[in-house]
């Protein structure tokens, strides 16, 4: 992958995280929590929409799961995993990471194979047919 598209991955995830996280500060200020998750989902969704790989989605979901966890929800500034609501939240945040990864795949790999057979088809019927060579 090249620096330039690291990068660019690299500061959609960081966006997409702060301004969730900040939302999600002012949303627990005007004490409307149970949108919280979900802000963070969507989070997790840009990112995995918007970056190259599964890599950047999934550690999306991971750090949105930590924050909504450790910050946002009771008790504040402490880990718990126990509960059965936290554990859901990662579980379906990871989910729609691989999920929109897989999604987002799949039409890049039909491009690719459009512009492989585009190539063979210039190859082997333009201009003679008989120079065909089949690889």
């Amino acid at each position: 992958m090249k620096k330039k598209s690291i990068l660019r991955n690299i500061i959609i995830t960081l966006l997409a995280l702060v301004a969730a996280g900040v939302i999600s500060f002012i949303f627990q200020r005007l004490e409307v929590q149970e949108h919280i998750t979900t802000i963070f989902v969507f989070s997790v969704f840009i990112v995995s929409l918007f970056t190259d790989g599964y890599f950047y989605g999934i550690f999306s979901s991971v750090v949105g799961t930590v924050a909504i966890n450790f910050v946002f929800t009771y008790p504040f500034l402490k880990f718990d995993f126990i509960t059965p609501v936290n554990v859901i939240s990662a579980i379906i945040m990871l989910a729609i990471a691989v999920i929109t990864g897989i999604q987002k795949s799949k039409p890049m790999k039909r491009q690719k194979r459009k512009v492989k057979g585009k190539k063979y088809a210039r190859i082997c019927f333009v201009p003679f047919p008989t120079t065909c060579v089949h690889r």
